[in-house]
């Protein structure tokens, strides 16, 4: 995804695990805030592929994502190798969401919520974030977490989006965010399942479509989570879909925001290109119609003697044709036109 979307050098790139995706979820529109990419490496080591990237970035500073436990420090020495570092991490998931934010968004009129015990909301949220240079806070179900509380109180954001249903942000932590930010305007994207949510975001943010839309897996996160800034680069919504068929929400978000291109993130085993709706039973082709019955063979000979006029004789001529050929030698010279001598031929 970086690939395609940055060219070199860049001034700042994020790099996070792409083994767990909680340091990431922030680091998505926090990357988009600096137009720059998101990388994943494993925990343990550079990742081959990052570094090969990273190289050809030429990047003016790294940002690491997450603690020890999630880039290890000699990672972090490889990295710091390329391009000086600087790490943001945090006591759990929600103090390092909320450093990030710290860390790249100086202020911000809107902030962007999700749970920070599933990928998916997030997930579609980030490029919407983007959008909107928003940050990504993290929350759990139902308890607003300190670091949250207190970055939302340092911004003081005139707008909060809450990504989920009550399931996965409840109205007691909708209650504790309005009182963290008293006049701030509060608005909930949801819907049936994390299909339905994204495709929710998508409609609410790009409410007159887009030149371009982001598919990624579901069910599986570290394709959609590096794609976020690529997302960002092309103002494009980031809609989520199945490896064997597109979920219902996903396909009427679509249709709704009609691009020209449609970006698949990752390869046919995670997302499908066909189009397939799930559920949806497969329309048999119609049949072609049978061909026309032959007339029977004729039972007399005619010549053009028989007829009056040269519409009768070829009315004869028409019928036998295809079946049988010039059967009764009508067409004297071959150019399928019937006893040219009769009256009215052509």
């Amino acid at each position: 995804m970086s690939a395609k979307s940055f060219t070199s050098p860049q001034g700042a790139v994020f790099v996070a695990s792409g083994q767990n995706f909680p340091d990431a979820l922030a680091g998505g529109a926090a990357a988009a805030k600096q137009v720059g990419p998101l990388l994943l490496t494993s925990s343990s080591r550079l990742s081959g592929a990052t570094s090969n990237e990273l190289k050809r970035l030429r990047p003016s500073k790294i940002y690491i994502l997450g603690g020890t436990g999630a880039v290890s420090g000699a990672t972090a020495v490889a990295l710091n190798g390329i391009a000086p570092t600087q790490r943001i991490g945090g006591a759990d998931r929600y103090a390092t969401a909320a450093n990030t934010s710290k860390a790249i968004f100086t202020s911000a009129s809107t902030v962007y919520i999700a749970s920070g015990l599933g990928f998916a909301d997030a997930l579609a949220g980030g490029p919407a974030a983007a959008k909107q240079a928003a940050p990504m806070l993290l929350t759990s179900a139902t308890s607003l977490p300190a670091a949250t509380r207190a970055e939302l109180t340092r911004l003081q954001p005139s707008a909060v989006k809450i990504l989920g249903g009550n399931g996965a942000v409840s109205s007691r932590v909708q209650s504790q965010i309005q009182a963290a930010v008293p006049s701030a305007r509060i608005t909930r994207y949801s819907g049936a399942d994390r299909y339905a949510t994204a495709a929710s975001v998508a409609k609410a943010v790009w409410p007159n479509g887009s030149r371009t839309v982001f598919d990624a897996s579901g069910t599986s996160f570290p394709d959609g989570l590096s794609a976020t800034p690529s997302a960002a680069v092309n103002k494009a919504p980031l809609l989520l879909t199945s490896k064997s068929c597109m979920p219902s929400p996903t396909a009427s978000a679509s249709a709704s925001l009609s691009p020209s291109l449609r970006v698949f993130v990752g390869g046919t085993g995670v997302v499908t290109t066909s189009g397939t709706v799930c559920g949806s039973t497969p329309v048999a082709p119609t049949p072609p119609p049978p061909p026309p019955t032959p007339p029977s063979p004729p039972s007399v000979d005619y010549d053009c003697g028989d007829f009056s006029t040269w519409p009768e004789a070829q009315a004869v001529f028409d019928r036998y044709y295809p079946a049988y050929g010039d059967v009764f030698r009508l067409d004297r010279d071959g150019d399928l036109i019937a006893c040219e001598d009769l009256p009215g031929a052509p």
